[in-house]
């Protein structure tokens, strides 16, 4: 319990320092944990209609499904990422800067 009240202790302090570094390192992790699931769900298509014989459009409708969810994604993270890692080098500065004032007023 005490380790919980820490925790929500720093994400009140990041929070209250740089308002959108929670939500866009949500976003990237969300948009991370995707992706794998993305590629089973579709291999799994692919499978199926391979299976039961549905023909060579379904499949190729599948694979050309798979690689622009993963393109888009594949951007969205890499986006993601860069906006995660500024707004991350903008909350250092800022606690940087807030803790000089302490040290130095």
């Amino acid at each position: 319990m005490r380790n919980a009240k820490l925790v929500l202790k720093i994400y009140k302090e990041i929070f209250s320092l740089e308002k959108s570094a929670l939500p866009c390192t949500v976003l990237n992790s969300v948009v991370g944990a995707v992706k794998p699931f993305v590629n089973v769900i579709i291999m799994a298509k692919i499978i199926d209609s391979i299976t039961l014989g549905l023909g060579f459009k379904a499949v190729l409708s599948y694979i050309i499904t798979a690689v622009i969810l993963n393109m888009v994604l594949c951007f969205l993270e890499y986006n993601f990422d860069d906006f995660r890692q500024l707004e991350n080098s903008k909350l250092g500065i800022k606690q940087n800067q807030k803790t000089a004032n302490k040290l130095f007023p």
